[in-house]
């Protein structure tokens, strides 16, 4: 069955005059790939135990052949050879490409992919050829085809030997493997040669399709430097809906809302902001629309309110009185008036008017004070007051004496009874009017 995936060799006359080998990819390893050196050393151990003449053709050989349905022949078979180069060309495949795609789905998910990929080869053997068939070819080449959806384009260096001569170089890795494939659908539709070529063609189709379900639902995911298929065709897969997942889950915890799955100590990756209550009616928080209504099962009945205990009378408390005003001072300790002390009825004249004053081109200044206003309610403008550059008004004569008797009270008559002498109406000395 394997001898579809060894070195391509072409004879002449029992010559081998060409000979292709691949033996090195131009894949960057990201993690170590532990499952398929181990997963090689069993195959090279099992195929070498069961190689030798002890047990080939013996019971236990003929029940892991690939023949019908049967259950120990669908597995058993990948673990069979039908020679050293059989077994050295399959390993050289399965290490060249499956190391490759062991790094990318991690040690865990790769054996049991490989397994899946023989059963898939085997059953296409079985339902469209059904002849005996050893070697694990089937599920390399299902190795293979995931290669080439994960890495199309990443280079293959392939050894040429045609006749004497070697040369290396490198082919991209569709040309190469596609090229292969080619082949593969070519015996597979002439038929012939002793090779189970459904075997290779159902695992190549079966790990291609393995390949690109885990890209479109990203559980495999390809790093900024790396290209697969998708990425080569345009293709949307599964490292653009993780972007898409991960915007979603920003904008929900943005918004301050908890997933589902959230545990109860997990922490948001954006704080959530505060929101104003709403104002519109329409606007309704996430908390009040996923609400019960009031009157469905689900809504928890509402807890009567306590009853307010009720309020203690305020004791009535007795106004203060107000204060007693101070009493009316009597006027029965003033002296009588003095007869002798007449009010002056007489018309005082009339003081001079003030010049008008021209207006002066000086401007005014801070020190100027503004024209005294007409309110009743404002002390009259004082006349010594003035605008710069001007004289002041002249005072006019005061209409009465004010003084002071020799006990001190103070005394204010008319000014037309300066020099006159009459007695102090409070303390009965005579006075004498100063003049003015």
């Amino acid at each position: 069955m394997a001898r579809g995936l060894t070195p391509r060799a072409t004879h002449i006359g029992g010559l081998r005059v060409f000979m292709l080998v691949p033996y090195k990819v131009d894949v960057t390893l990201h993690r170590p790939p532990l499952a398929n050196p181990v997963l090689i050393m069993f195959t090279v151990l099992a195929s070498a135990f069961m190689m030798n003449p002890v047990m080939e053709g013996g019971d236990a050989y003929n029940a892991m052949v690939l023949h019908g349905f049967s259950p120990i022949g669908l597995l058993g078979h990948m673990l069979l050879h039908g020679g050293w180069m059989h077994l050295l060309g399959n390993m050289l495949f399965l290490w060249v490409f499956g190391n490759a795609v062991n790094a990318k789905v991690g040690d865990r998910w790769y054996v049991p992919i490989y397994i899946w990929l023989g059963l898939a080869a085997a059953l296409t053997h079985v339902c469209m050829d059904g002849h005996p068939a050893i070697g694990a070819s089937g599920a390399i080449n299902g190795i293979v085809g995931m290669y080439i959806v994960l890495y199309p384009r990443n280079q293959v260096t392939c050894l040429l030997w045609i006749l004497w001569k070697f040369r290396t170089f490198d082919v991209s890795g569709y040309v190469l493997l596609g090229v292969f494939f080619l082949f593969d659908l070519h015996g597979a539709m002439t038929g012939g040669g002793g090779v189970a070529y459904f075997a290779h063609v159902g695992g190549f189709i079966a790990g291609a399709l393995t390949a690109a379900v885990l890209l479109s639902l990203g559980l495999v995911r390809m790093r900024a430097d790396e290209e697969s298929a998708f990425d080569a065709l345009g293709v949307e897969h599964g490292n653009d809906l993780a972007a898409i997942r991960n915007d979603a889950a920003t904008i929900v915890a943005a918004a301050g809302f908890v997933r589902p799955n959230a545990g109860a100590n997990a922490t948001p990756n954006v704080a959530p902001v505060a929101a104003d209550p709403p104002t519109d009616p329409s606007l309704l928080t996430i908390d009040a629309w996923l609400a019960p209504p009031p009157g469905s099962p689900r809504a928890a009945p509402a807890s009567p309110a306590p009853p307010t205990p009720p309020a203690a009378p305020t004791p009535a408390v007795a106004a203060p009185p107000p204060p007693a005003s101070p009493p009316q001072q009597s006027l029965a300790f003033l002296p009588p008036p003095d007869p002798s002390l007449t009010l002056d009825t007489t018309t005082l004249p009339a003081p001079p008017a003030s010049p008008a004053v021209p207006a002066s081109p000086t401007p005014l200044t801070r020190s100027a004070r503004p024209p005294a206003s007409a309110s009743p309610f404002l002390p009259p403008a004082d006349p010594t007051l003035c605008l710069p550059g001007q004289a002041p008004a002249p005072t006019p004569p005061a209409s009465h004496l004010q003084f002071t008797c020799p006990n001190g009270h103070v005394l204010r008559v008319p000014a037309a009874h300066a020099g006159q002498t009459g007695p102090c109406p409070v303390c009965g000395v005579p006075v004498t009017a100063p003049h003015a």
